[in-house]
């Protein structure tokens, strides 16, 4: 648990199991944000995530849920993603996802939809450096406003020294 101030704190548990080609993941955290009129609720998140090495390919997913977002009583988000890894060969990886995202209140009325997916290589120079790029897709969906999409395409070099 950690103090934010005299009347907030933020209480979050992280659990790992890794063995083997199985890794699991949860996570829990609360913001207890002081208790005024502005801010009533507690906002809560839960994810929970898994990968399964294969050999041929890595699968990994993910769910989360966000109880009283903006610490409002009611509004609520939820989220998963798929996302598998290639390793093509000992230096190159290609990997693809997909993400989608949903807000809702505590009526059920649908407030904004976001989904997208994404593909990406990374290329091993050496023990310490790589190339990388991908490419992904956004979309965007809010009740009562135009839908928006945003396309990310970017490369590079990392290098640790």
């Amino acid at each position: 648990k950690t103090a934010t101030s005299d009347a907030s704190a933020i209480t979050a548990i992280n659990l790992t199991y890794a063995k083997g080609p199985l890794a699991v993941q949860f996570g829990y955290q609360v913001e207890d944000i002081a208790n005024t009129v502005a801010l009533p609720n507690d906002e809560k998140f839960t994810r929970l995530g898994a990968s399964y090495d294969f050999g041929v390919a890595k699968l990994l997913v993910n769910y989360g849920k966000v109880t009283n977002v903006g610490n409002a009583n009611g509004r609520d988000a939820t989220d998963y993603q798929f996302g598998v890894d290639f390793p093509v060969s000992s230096a190159l990886t290609l990997s693809g996802s997909y993400a989608k995202s949903d807000d809702d209140n505590s009526a059920g009325v649908y407030q904004q939809s976001r989904k997208g997916w994404g593909i990406a290589a990374a290329y091993t120079l050496s023990k310490r450096t790589f190339l990388y790029g991908g490419y992904n897709s956004n979309s965007f969906s809010q009740q009562g406003a135009s839908d928006s999409k945003l396309d990310i395409l970017a490369v590079g070099v990392q290098h640790k020294f």
